[in-house]
């Protein structure tokens, strides 16, 4: 397992937080999920962030939390994680 910590910015509120797991998959399958799979949108980014102490809407994009660096096994990874 790799440990992979992802710094990420709330832009409603400037709050800025790290969310760590042990991560089963390779840097390929890491970049994907922060990329495009389910890490990429705002509703997961909201639960990393604060928890599920308050319900944030799925399947309203990816536009409120950006994703500042992503490191795997302390190698950060150049992967694009955010729209715009």
């Amino acid at each position: 397992m790799a440990k992979v910590v992802v710094t990420l910015k709330d832009l409603e509120n400037g709050n800025i937080d790290t969310y760590e797991e042990d991560y089963k998959y390779d840097e390929e399958g890491c970049e994907f999920m922060w990329s495009e799979g389910n890490f990429a949108c705002d509703c997961n980014r909201h639960a990393f962030m604060y928890g599920n102490e308050e319900e944030y809407p799925c399947n309203v994009g990816a536009n409120r939390f950006v994703v500042l660096e992503v490191l795997y096994d302390g190698k950060k990874l150049e992967g694009h994680y955010n729209n715009g």
